[in-house]
């Protein structure tokens, strides 16, 4: 399946199932995320992020069944917190529990979520650091500064959360390091772009935590 389709209204089935059935809370991230905001946004599959609310030793375990009762069966482990779901239709379902690739779903996060949407400035920071130059997710990015927070971005959301999680929770190996290279490349370019809502103080700003890690060594 090569088109793309709206697939708002598929997630809020999925996220409605899985918090019925599970100790969840379930969120859209990247073009999912944008199409609860934007309607002429399309998108060929759908991201989530769970996040488990009670100890579960094998998260995929709970979460297996209930998508299984959706058509979607699970084709691929991704990494340790991320699993590829198909359904018969070929639409392709991503899911991260608890973190999406280096970044975790901190207490903090949860926190900024409203009406069971992560914050734009969240969705923002988990996309950022898979971004490849001017590709889709970059045009994300721009989608989420021009058309949802409008003029309303707040950085320094941003700013905290890296500090938090480069301080707690992120190992800086060589893929880690490639990640977090991808945010400041993302920044450095909207801020071309969008220089009031993307200032130059931010990326000084990501400088300054980077530098302060090594990460420019």
């Amino acid at each position: 399946m090569n088109r793309e389709f709206p697939r708002y209204r598929d997630f809020l089935t999925i996220q409605e199932k899985l918090e019925e059935s599970c100790p969840v809370q379930v969120f859209a991230i990247g073009g999912t995320f944008l199409q609860g905001y934007i309607n002429t946004v399309f998108t060929r599959d759908i991201d989530i992020v769970v996040a488990i609310t009670s100890s579960v030793l094998n998260p995929i375990e709970i979460l297996d069944p209930v998508l299984n009762d959706l058509d979607f069966k699970r084709v691929s482990t991704l990494m340790d917190s991320y699993f590829r779901f198909e359904k018969s239709d070929g639409l392709k379902l991503d899911v991260f529990i608890n973190k999406v690739f280096m970044f975790t779903i901190t207490p903090s996060i949860l926190s900024r979520a409203i009406n069971k949407k992560l914050s734009p400035e969240d969705v923002f920071l988990l996309k950022a650091q898979s971004t490849r130059g001017l590709d889709k997710e970059f045009t994300d990015l721009k989608q989420i500064i021009s058309n949802i927070t409008r003029g309303k971005f707040d950085y320094q959301i941003i700013v905290e959360e890296i500090t938090y999680q480069l301080k707690n929770t992120i190992t800086l190996n060589p893929q880690n390091l490639i990640r977090l290279l991808k945010i400041l490349e993302a920044i450095e370019q909207l801020n071309e772009i969008f220089p009031d809502e993307v200032p130059y103080v931010f990326l000084n700003e990501i400088e300054r935590i980077y530098s302060l890690h090594g990460i420019f060594e």
